[in-house]
């Protein structure tokens, strides 16, 4: 008969081996890797092994890491179960600031320093207004710094020095439930050294109460070489130098509240209805 410390040593080896099971199946699904104990044979009680399976499972199913749905206060914004990136990291805004007339997501910042690498980022979600409210525009704007530093030629040699240069873009996609594109706006800044500024502006917008976004921001960087030569014709190459990064990178929604009739504006049209009705009632009886 077992004694209650064995039962009890029993149930915390379970937990312990269904934890390093869902632990496994995760790392192989999701970058086709073994965990280091998920190669090797394990026992445990048929349920705790159908539980390890199914809470697996559950993981790996595609809705599992999505975003819920956010209330931005006059609109609702709904993401896609797919994990996506801002940069070099998975997207995760955060919410600035909600008034009625305007929500601010910061979608994080991100940095690049690998030579003919693009840093890109996407973000795709669904806008929609709630009633009484229409979504009239967007604005973005990233704080960009940067560094480029052309090669030097090293003592007793001369040539043609290698150049940095770096290009940021961000470009917004507005599309209806149909497909159908509403708006495209973006913007450049090129060779950052020091600090910038990258903003656009789509201005008004007659949108429908539903619309979907893509969000696109890119960094890039480009160091080139220089070729230096001595008096005896040896060679030399020589890299340029800098990096290129965002953050702060603010996407505004614009909104504005549609207008309420008043009372008389009720009672006008009230009486427009009424007064045709009046009249062919008082036709119809003098008629008779």
């Amino acid at each position: 008969m077992k004694t209650k410390a064995m039962r009890q040593t029993k149930t915390i080896t379970d937990a312990f081996l269904l934890n390093t099971c869902i632990i496994g199946m995760y790392f192989k699904h999701h970058f086709d890797e073994d965990f280091p104990l998920s190669n090797k044979e394990v026992h445990m009680h048929p349920s705790t092994r159908l539980a390890a399976i199914g809470f697996a499972a559950f993981l790996m199913m595609p809705g599992a890491h999505a975003a819920p749905p956010a209330d931005l206060g006059s609109i609702t914004i709904n993401y896609p179960a797919e994990v996506q990136y801002w940069f070099d990291k998975p997207a995760s805004p955060t919410l600035v600031s909600s008034t009625p007339g305007a929500a601010t997501l910061d979608f994080g910042a991100g940095l690049n320093k690998y030579n003919s690498v693009p840093l890109l980022g996407t973000q795709s979600f669904q806008l929609t207004a709630k009633p009484g409210y229409k979504i009239t525009g967007f604005s973005y704007s990233s704080q960009l710094s940067g560094l480029l530093q052309d090669s030097e030629a090293p003592p007793g040699y001369s040539g043609q020095p290698g150049h940095a240069t770096s290009v940021a873009t961000a470009y917004l996609s507005v599309r209806g439930t149909d497909g159908k594109q509403l708006s495209l706006v973006g913007a450049k800044e090129e060779n950052i050294n020091g600090s910038g500024l990258l903003s656009f502006n789509t201005g008004l917008l007659d949108l429908p109460d539903t619309v979907s976004l893509s969000l696109e921001g890119n960094l890039f960087l480009q160091l080139g070489y220089g070729y230096y030569y001595n008096e005896f014709g040896d060679e030399r190459k020589i890299s340029s130098s800098g990096w290129l990064g965002a953050e702060n990178s603010f996407l505004t929604i614009h909104t504005t509240a549609l207008p309420v009739p008043e009372p008389s504006t009720w009672m006008m049209l009230l009486g427009g209805l009424l007064l045709p009705w009046v009249v062919s009632r008082r036709q119809r009886a003098r008629a008779a």
